[in-house]
């Protein structure tokens, strides 16, 4: 999760979003056990917290709430890459 800072995702060479405060990444590779879709590069100073993948997947898996909530940020940012 990105507490400062500013973000841009590439996929193919492209970029596809910029994040920031409040965002996330990662969650994808994380939860179906997948090579990365995407490069996030820092475009300045940043500061973002970390969890190993057994403590995100409790943390998620855990209530179906967010289990559902990460399955529609899944699917929404999987067809957001899709080429037309």
């Amino acid at each position: 999760m990105i507490s400062q800072g500013q973000f841009e995702v590439i996929r193919d060479g492209r970029p596809v979003a910029r994040l920031g405060p409040g965002d996330f990444f990662g969650e994808i590779a994380l939860l179906r056990d997948t090579p990365r879709i995407a490069t996030v590069v820092a475009l300045a100073d940043s500061e973002v917290y970390i969890l190993e993948r057994g403590e995100f997947i409790a943390a998620i898996t855990g209530h179906s709430m967010s289990a559902e909530a990460a399955t529609q940020i899944i699917d929404d940012r999987l067809a957001a890459t899709v080429e037309p």
